[in-house]
């Protein structure tokens, strides 16, 4: 068993670790101040000095925490990767944790619009890097458009996860099924009409 010190208790990363815990087990909402007191062993002075409310506690929570789990382990395009192969490994990379923790996400999407949230907004565009410099290559309205098209699916998915209407699950697999269409929409079209296409002149 390991006995922090107190000044391994103070660090602020150990009260953000232990409300990172207390949001995966106990949700958005059914955990106070004196839990996470109690899960860090330090005072309500501590935790106030580092964190003036609880919705600083909680973003700053979330923002250790998706940078640990989500974005953290995005791996830059190898060369030679296919660019929608490269861009679903990444989305899988930032997806996967919250399959694994769905409370997490729930935080997420709820801390995103409250107070503070702006930054767990701007952690996600400045974490994204790698997926922006997988365009290399393309001619930048084109890439501006695949942007556009990723970001809309993206959210237009996670939409439907609050809504109720898919399960955390199903988020990836949608976006891949859009990529899909993308990616090679000449060779659908050309499959179902049974190999030949008409192209109407004038």
């Amino acid at each position: 068993m390991i006995v922090k010190t107190a000044q391994q208790r103070t660090d602020p990363a150990v009260i953000l670790d232990v409300v990172a815990a207390l949001l995966e087990s106990n949700g958005y909402d059914k955990w106070q101040l004196d839990d996470v007191a109690e899960g860090a062993r330090v005072s309500l002075a501590t935790i106030y000095k580092h964190f003036p409310s609880r919705g600083e506690l909680t973003v700053a929570a979330l923002e250790r925490w998706m940078e640990i789990h989500a974005y953290g382990p995005i791996r830059s395009r190898a060369p030679g990767e296919p660019l929608f192969d490269a861009l679903i490994r990444m989305l899988r990379t930032i997806f996967e944790p919250w399959e694994k923790h769905p409370e997490m996400l729930d935080a997420f999407m709820r801390a995103r619009w409250a107070a503070g949230g702006e930054r767990l907004r701007a952690q996600g565009n400045a974490s994204v890097g790698p997926m922006i410099e997988a365009f290399d290559g393309l001619d930048p309205s084109d890439a501006a458009e695949l942007d556009d098209i990723l970001k809309n699916v993206t959210f237009g998915a996670l939409s439907r996860y609050v809504s109720g209407e898919i399960r955390v699950s199903e988020i990836v697999p949608s976006i891949e099924r859009t990529l899909s269409w993308l990616k090679e929409p000449t060779e659908r079209i050309s499959r179902r009409s049974g190999g030949t296409r008409s192209r109407s002149t004038g």
